[in-house]
């Protein structure tokens, strides 16, 4: 097989990982193991086959360390999403590293007011009260209780980075 055909087989294994990563995350609020394995294999492999500059991995991994650091202390993120975070800074270039994580959570951030918004919209009984038994459902109150699935968010970056 040539580099071509072999880094088109990455990326589909990449997509596939950053799918059920994000399905994951934002069902359950964890990141498999075996899927930051397999995302930094994919890494490895483009190492191995494109050799990017080590200045643009060191930058990936301050990025990430800066990311990640306030994230935990905060209990914003879990160590699912620092992982994920450590696995994608060999894997992308700094471009999409940075418009992944900003696209993603604007994005995420996004989904979340729409759907409040029209779950208002169609259930004003059970939205308008301040209980937490009313807001339970709501998406903005999960994120702000349960942290940001930051797994979701990448992901959903990188498939608007693709676009």
């Amino acid at each position: 097989m040539d580099v071509i055909a072999v880094m088109d087989l990455a990326l589909l294994v990449v997509a596939a990982c950053m799918a059920i990563i994000a399905w994951q995350d934002w069902t359950q609020r964890r990141i498999a193991n075996w899927a930051v394995l397999v995302l930094f294999g994919c890494a490895a492999l483009r190492w191995n086959l494109t050799s990017p500059s080590v200045s643009e991995l060191m930058f990936n991994v301050i990025i990430a360390l800066l990311i990640s650091v306030p994230g935990l202390m905060k209990a914003a993120l879990g160590a699912g999403d620092v992982k994920l975070l450590f696995a994608l800074a060999p894997l992308w270039t700094t471009d999409t590293y940075f418009q992944a994580f900003s696209f993603g959570l604007v994005i995420l951030i996004t989904i979340c007011l729409v759907a409040d918004l029209f779950r208002s919209r169609i259930r004003p009984a059970m939205c308008t009260g301040n209980t937490t038994a009313g807001r339970r459902d709501e998406s903005m109150y999960q994120l702000r209780e349960r942290g940001i699935p930051l797994g979701t968010a990448l992901s959903l970056g990188w498939i608007t980075t693709l676009l």
